[in-house]
């Protein structure tokens, strides 16, 4: 078996990145591809368009036979950041035997050549290029013209112009840096440019795909003018999955992270700026004085740009702000490489490749992040946590954009307004195959129709007799005044509520307290944690498994930690009142949320019986107050 890695974004994947694998598998002779891909963050310093999730399954369906996540802290650093993360997992891995990456050069002489003199440094080379940045040159553009001076090769520096060879450069650099046995491949950029923003007639840029999906009119559906026009672009697999995700949960842009920004940048004083990696003293001080004249995130990078600073290079700066990425966490990655490969996704067909990783690699392979924490170094653990933070945060951003998915392979967004209603409801009769609906749920706000008004639509299907009662769910504090005014109207308010999520109880005894609403708890389990079914030896999951994914929140990091010592508390309750475990997580929240409708889950008639054991009975003082003291409120 031969193995070539593949450094990729795939942001989103296209027919270019097709012809890479399968060039590469040419050009190598291998017969496996490892990818290593940024995760939810790129490194022009702004959110994937899609989640790293769906663009690893977009890769497999192509021809990767394992993905890895590229770490944050690298995945939005400059070029010799990114190349040296990436190249140092690829190493660690003792398995990869080339490593192919696409250059507009295509010559791999004259870029090692170019690597090997960059590493060196000489002193002709520092001395040409600290004059140009005293002149007022940007470091590329003073890169480019000393290496120029140096050689007297304008060609040399012409190479340093274009972005894929200045990221072959870095990665010939760090191979060379870790003294790698990896044997580099370039294979040069065919069709369009990297920059280009134009549609080209089978292989356009990545930019360009980009440009068409973000300029698309709000629509809940992928226009079919739009699919024409990129089934010329992508494979049939890469389509699809952004056809069945479109307003679901994608296109994401940096835009959706202004208001998250925004806090940042007030909260920040100047001189904690600095500490943040890629911000410098010039940088910070227009930030402080700009501000105040933020709109958004491309705005604030448009208005922060100057000729020393480039639109890249702040866009990265306010992400590593927004990410809290330091200085100081760099040069702690940097001293340490990267210690850990954590796996996306893998070919089931191909695991003689995760046989090969196990058996040579010499960094650990995470594939379930419950036992991650054990397998890592200090500075690894911080890298992994800091990347699982960014993932939060991004899926965060998604779900407060899109909606829901109404029925499988049809994403809605959130509309609250009089014609879906009605027609919702008139579906949900069809399917329900009844007259009336007993309690019609409004799940989510659409930030746009007043509460009245969707007062007014309920009522009219009330007095049609179509539904009985109405409520709301998913509503916070910041809705209170609002559905104070029109409390009497509805029955009920239903929210996340269990041991392992305690931050919204005051919301909900709020809500019941003062509106006189019946407190309904959704996720009263905590997706299963609290079940009795998990300990720290079973909390281990593949990477197909749809808890080692990030949203699952209380399967990871410190919230897991947590969420476990709960666990080791209501078995001891569990033992002394002879209820099951789950039973008694429920009789927590029908004990604290007073008059509460608990919302379980089952998939068996055994769960029925667990769950059904916490009635007719209550926690005592000494054991509630137990329970309390290990649930945080968060």
């Amino acid at each position: 078996m031969k193995t070539v890695g593949l450094i990729t974004e795939y942001n989103p994947f296209h027919n270019g990145h097709l012809y890479h694998i399968e060039k590469a598998k040419e050009l190598t002779g291998a017969d496996r591809v490892i990818v290593i891909m940024s995760g939810d963050y790129v490194q022009r310093g702004t959110p994937a368009v899609l989640s790293k999730h769906l663009r690893a399954h977009m890769a497999l369906l192509n021809g990767a036979s394992v993905v890895l996540e590229l770490p944050v802290c690298y995945s939005c650093a400059s070029a010799e950041f990114f190349a040296k993360g990436a190249v140092s997992v690829l190493d660690g891995l003792g398995c990869i035997d080339a490593l192919c990456f696409g250059s507009e050069c295509g010559n791999l002489e004259h870029l090692t050549s170019i690597a090997h003199l960059l590493s060196a440094e000489p002193e002709t080379y520092r001395h040409h290029l600290q004059s140009s940045l005293k002149n007022g040159m940007s470091f590329p553009a003073a890169r480019c013209h000393a290496l120029e001076k140096m050689t007297g090769d304008a060609y040399a520096s012409q190479i340093l112009s274009d972005p894929n060879n200045i990221l072959g450069i870095e990665y010939l650099k760090a191979l060379k840096e870790l003294n790698s046995p990896i044997v580099p491949f370039t294979l040069k950029r065919e069709f369009s440019g990297y920059h280009d923003t134009e549609l080209h007639d089978c292989s356009s840029s990545a930019s360009a795909i980009r440009k068409v999906l973000m300029n698309i009119p709000a629509s809940p559906y992928l226009p079919k003018n739009i699919s024409a026009q990129l089934s010329e672009q992508l494979p049939p697999g890469s389509l699809s999955i952004i056809q069945n995700e479109w307003n679901f949960s994608c296109p994401v842009e940096a835009d959706d992270f202004s208001l998250l920004l925004k806090y940042r940048l007030l909260s920040e004083p100047h001189e904690s700026l600095c500490k943040y990696q890629d911000v410098s003293e010039e940088l910070s001080n227009r930030i402080i004085r700009n501000r105040n004249q933020f709109r958004s995130f491309g705005q604030f990078c448009t208005l922060l740009k100057t000729k020393e600073l480039t639109y890249s290079r702040i866009s990265r700066s306010l992400l590593h702000i927004l990410l809290s990425i330091t200085t100081e966490d760099m040069h702690a990655y940097q001293d340490n490489s990267c210690s850990y490969a954590r796996i996306l996704g893998f070919r089931k067909e191909h695991t003689d490749v995760l046989r090969a990783m196990k058996d040579h690699a010499s960094i650990p392979i995470i594939t379930k992040l419950g036992k991650s924490t054990s397998l890592l170094s200090p500075e690894a653990s911080r890298m992994l946590n800091q990347t699982s933070f960014a993932s939060d945060l991004y899926e965060s951003v998604i779900s407060d954009k899109f909606g829901v998915r109404a029925e499988q392979g049809k994403p809605t967004v959130y509309d609250n307004s009089k014609e879906y209603i009605i027609s919702a409801c008139e579906e949900s009769l069809k399917r329900l195959g009844t007259d009336y609906i007993d309690i019609y749920t409004v799940h989510y706000r659409d930030g746009v129709t007043p509460l009245a008004e969707v007062v007014q639509t309920l009522e009219t299907l009330r007095s049609q007799g179509k539904i009985r009662y109405f409520a709301l769910s998913n509503v916070h504090a910041c809705d209170m005044d609002e559905i104070r005014e029109c409390s009497k109207y509805f029955v009920s308010v239903q929210n996340e509520y269990s041991l392992a999520c305690r931050r919204f109880e005051s919301e909900l005894l709020a809500f019941r307290d003062e509106c006189g609403l019946t407190p309904f708890t959704w996720g009263s389990l905590g997706q299963g944690i609290l079940s009795g079914k998990y300990n720290e030896s079973n909390v281990d999951f593949g990477a197909d498994d749809r808890r080692s994914r990030d949203i699952y929140v209380n399967f990871h990091g410190e919230k897991l930690k947590q969420n476990l010592e709960t666990v080791k508390v209501l078995r001891q309750i569990s033992q002394k009142v002879n209820k099951p475990v789950s039973a008694v997580a429920i009789r927590f929240i029908m004990d604290r949320i007073r008059d509460s409708v608990v919302l379980i889950g089952v998939k068996n008639p055994n769960q029925v019986h667990q769950n059904v054991a916490a009635s007719d009975w209550h926690l005592s003082d000494e054991d509630m107050q137990a329970l309390l003291a290990v649930s945080a409120v968060d």
